[in-house]
């Protein structure tokens, strides 16, 4: 299988979106998360707590037109959509979150990256109105997180043999602006992993995109 061009990968990424990045992570780490807010792809803004001495970590804010092309990328998993209005909102959030190892995320035991955005997650889901699919902020983050895990595991071994690119995912809900016109009739179907298919370009289809806003 041929690697995608970087026109190809660029493609697939939205601007003003929000992005969970996972990289493979080598020896230091299993994967290494980071969140990524294309401005004007590929460059953009990316999030990721990083411990480079092996006994501190400090949180990495960087812009610069790499996070969608590190051959390391095995997953790109878009949360959501940003409308313009709010994108200073969130990148205020995103640089707010601490590094506190004494504060751990509800999936796991000790502090990581992965931790790290989980906590972002939750941090954005208090500062914005998320609507009715982050009622419940820990089942959400539960679900993304195995989600994330379960495509980075399937696609990890391609990407190591620079046999093929990083998958690019989109969540399930859809989330409303308005939270007066936000109805639920029951009848959808629950989607899993297994139930998403990938288009010709690599990318994954059947999954419509959120819109993120800010509180009122």
């Amino acid at each position: 299988m041929a690697l995608p061009s970087i026109t190809e990968i660029v493609r697939e990424f939205q601007d003003h979106a929000l992005y969970i990045m996972i990289y493979d992570g080598g020896a230091l780490e299993d994967f290494l998360w980071s969140i990524y807010v294309p401005m004007n792809r590929p460059w953009g803004c990316s999030w990721c707590a990083k411990n480079r001495s092996g006994s501190e970590w400090e949180l990495e804010r960087k812009e610069s037109n790499m996070a969608p092309l590190d051959r390391r990328l095995v997953v790109a998993y878009k949360v959501g959509s940003i409308p313009w209005s709010n994108l200073k909102k969130i990148r205020e959030t995103l640089d707010d979150v601490e590094i506190d190892d004494s504060c751990l995320s509800i999936t796991s035991t000790a502090f990581n990256s992965q931790v790290w955005v989980e906590n972002a997650l939750v941090a954005l889901s208090q500062t914005l109105q998320l609507g009715e699919g982050f009622a419940d902020v820990s089942e959400e983050i539960r679900q993304i997180g195995a989600d994330v895990i379960y495509w980075a595991q399937t696609n990890r071994a391609s990407v190591q043999a620079g046999e093929g690119g990083p998958l690019v995912l989109a969540r399930a809900e859809m989330l409303l602006e308005d939270e007066d016109a936000i109805q639920s009739d029951g009848d959808d179907e629950e989607r899993g992993p297994k139930d998403i298919e990938r288009s010709n370009s690599g990318a994954i289809e059947g999954i419509p995109p959120i819109d993120i806003v800010c509180a009122k």
